[in-house]
């Protein structure tokens, strides 16, 4: 008599955190952001990279040591 074949062990698919009200609030954002003009959001940039301007030159330092 030929053996049977062991039961396949069933996988749980694995769980993900509920991020909608995230994907909300991004399109929200977006939403607001595409009502700008272009001088408004070009402003927003470099309000942008003067905050980051610390952070970019720390990881310059450390890319020539």
């Amino acid at each position: 008599m030929p053996k049977k074949p062991a039961p396949k062990k069933a996988t749980k698919a694995p769980r993900y955190p509920n991020i909608s009200d995230v994907l909300a609030q991004k399109a929200a954002a977006r939403k607001i952001r595409s009502k700008l003009s272009f001088g408004e959001k070009i402003e927003r940039m470099e309000r942008l990279r003067e905050r980051l301007a610390p952070f970019k030159a720390a990881r310059e330092a450390r890319k020539r040591r």
